[in-house]
């Protein structure tokens, strides 16, 4: 048994650097993005948060939100696609697979981002030390998802269907951890009285659409990319169905929720809070945010838009779909989110924040290594779902079929 499961691991870890040109080009860039990361963030621990746009008035930016996407993220993608998968059956156990690698990328990406918003690695110890407990639900969301999709991926790899009592109560719990630490995080800044801007019941609605608009998006993207549609036949094109039904679902809400939260702060108050109308229309001749956030939602509606029509059905119409969706999440998420929540301070004062060049190549550098971890569990999960990874055949014959590129 053990040797088997070595074997699996030593092909696993072969096939990752195995590919077609598309596949090595895609590999090459996200580490020399990475690498790019680790260099500005090399320069940030020498010089400290200096080398940000962070500054006494705004003390939470990119990094933050960072870290709250890929956390909403994780727990979405989570919370969407596992009880499909036991509930519907085998068909959907690509998309159990995806969904599972998907949590266990952000939450590599959103301990990177905390690491990144320290400012230096050693004063992670600070964290640890203060915030157990944060640490440890993380670590555990990690591992669970991890042991799901690696016991799925294992028992696809010997051809049989995994055990219930080895997987349910492991799945069962994942599922609760990421509802637990979703509705957390979703909560996380409206607790937070000191700033009015987060001083809104929609708020953690908002936070959790824009997340289960994000994971939907990725997957569908994944499923394009990777050639997995074709290999699962009706059970991928049902998959794809499902996808694109909660993808359109969750931008539906987000932008709904959005016009609620703007006839009632602009047209249901005596006079708007000065971080809405700052972020929305700009505040004393500044305004460095109201273009990205109307170019987030115009790209929401245009995803929306072109879901809603008879091309969608189209391969490169669904990606251009998907990635305008995803782009305006990442972006509202970005500079929507955080930042107006300190703009004006509390003293009226209008400090302005954007990230430094330095600041995005970190946030380059921790996306890239996410990536990089998710695309290495694609890339087996792809090969495992296909037949090209089992413990039937010998290692040659899986290796000369090649993968997705």
């Amino acid at each position: 048994m053990m040797r088997g499961y070595l074997r699996f691991l030593g092909r696993s870890f072969v096939l990752s650097f195995a590919g077609g040109g598309r596949y090595q080009a895609w590999m090459f860039a996200l580490t020399a993005a990475a690498l790019v990361g680790v260099n500005a963030g090399a320069r940030q621990w020498t010089a400290g948060l200096a080398t940000t746009g962070l500054s006494d008035h705004v003390t939470w930016g990119i990094y933050i939100a960072g870290f709250a996407l890929a956390v909403g993220t994780a727990c979405a993608a989570v919370l969407l696609v596992l009880p499909l998968y036991f509930l519907r059956g085998q068909d959907l156990l690509d998309l159990a697979l995806l969904g599972a690698a998907l949590a266990v990328a952000c939450v590599l990406a959103a301990a990177g981002f905390v690491i990144a918003d320290t400012g230096r690695p050693d004063r992670v110890l600070h964290i640890l030390v203060e915030l157990p407990w944060h640490v440890l639900a993380l670590g555990v969301f990690l591992l669970l998802n991890l042991h799901v999709w690696g016991s799925l991926v294992y028992c696809a790899y010997l051809g049989r269907r995994p055990g219930r009592a080895l997987l349910l109560p492991f799945a069962l719990l994942a599922v609760l951890w990421a509802f637990g630490a979703q509705s957390a995080a979703s909560f996380l800044y409206v607790g937070l009285g000191g700033r009015a801007f987060w001083e809104t019941p929609l708020g953690a609605l908002r936070f959790a659409a824009a997340a289960c608009a994000a994971a939907p998006a990725v997957l569908l993207l994944t499923l394009l990319a990777s050639g997995m549609l074709c290999a699962a036949g009706e059970a991928g094109a049902r998959a794809l169905r499902l996808l694109r039904a909660l993808l359109v679902a969750a931008l539906c809400a987000d932008l709904l929720l959005c016009a609620v939260a703007l006839l009632l702060e602009f047209l249901g108050r005596a006079a708007p809070r000065p971080s809405m109308t700052y972020l929305y229309f700009g505040l004393d001749g500044r305004f460095v945010l109201a273009p990205w956030i109307w170019t987030a939602l115009a790209l929401k509606l245009l995803a929306v838009s072109l879901f809603w029509l008879s091309a969608w059905s189209r391969r490169k119409v669904l990606a251009f779909a998907c990635g305008a969706g995803l782009a305006g999440v990442l972006v509202e998420e970005a500079v929507g989110r955080i930042t107006p929540a300190f703009v004006p301070s509390p003293l009226g004062e209008v400090v302005e924040y954007a990230p430094t060049l330095n600041e995005a190549l970190v946030c380059l550098g921790v996306l890239a290594v996410g990536l990089l971890s998710y695309s290495v569990l694609v890339r087996i999960t792809a090969a495992v779902s296909a037949g090209r990874l089992t413990s039937a055949p010998p290692f040659d014959s899986c290796e000369k079929t090649g993968g997705p590129s």
